[in-house]
């Protein structure tokens, strides 16, 4: 009998311990990276944007920015997950709208297209992107690097470009972070647009 209740009672400590475990569990935050592009309109402005079509080519990412946990760098050589603060799409696919839609403001159009079917059509600009940092750094900074490049030729993966971009992330939470890296996105977003704009006047 001592024996069944001395059960008993672990049992219930056990089960309390685990309510109490489920009720104090801290709730997971979702982000996003959101357009942060505005048009700038220029009096020396001499082409015609509306003609030009997007396409959207090859977008590599590196492996380890492919979860769905938001992840930094705690030195040079050792990453962090954090569990509880995700983001709300995969990363590379929340890039890839944004950068689009950037571009396609900067230029702009609302000729754009993810597959680049149209690439024997005229005025159609491919870009492809390889990302090899995007992120709170050890140092504390929020990067991005890529190299990159827009063909209208058909073929399907050049890079002839290399864009850094880097601003301070010291003491900035999550939202920052997103925010910040949204902003790096509209950065390289007006890079591609302006060399996008040089190929449409040499009629390349």
């Amino acid at each position: 009998m001592k024996k069944q209740k001395c059960i008993f009672y672990i049992l219930l400590i056990a089960a309390l311990w685990g309510l109490n475990s489920c009720g104090s569990s801290k709730p997971i935050q979702k982000y996003l990276l959101l357009p942060t592009a505005e048009y700038e309109n220029s009096s020396s402005e001499t082409i015609d944007n509306s003609a030009i079509t997007i396409a959207v080519g090859v977008i590599e990412f590196p492996e380890y920015l492919k979860s769905p946990q938001i992840v930094s760098f705690k030195n040079s050589n050792e990453l962090f997950r954090d569990e509880y603060n995700r983001w709300a799409s995969p990363l590379k696919e929340n890039f890839e709208k944004v950068l689009i839609n950037d571009v396609s403001t900067y230029i702009p159009t609302n000729k754009i297209s993810f597959y680049g079917s149209e690439m024997n059509e005229k005025n159609v600009y491919r870009i492809n992107a390889i990302v090899s940092e995007f992120g709170l750094q050890a140092d504390s900074s929020i990067i991005l690097d890529a190299r990159w490049g827009t063909t209208s030729e058909g073929i399907s993966f050049t890079l002839d470009k290399r864009s850094s971009f880097s601003e301070n992330g010291k003491g900035a939470g999550y939202n920052e972070q997103a925010k910040i890296m949204s902003m790096l996105t509209a950065k390289l977003a007006k890079e591609i647009a302006d060399e996008i704009k040089l190929k449409f006047k040499a009629g390349k």
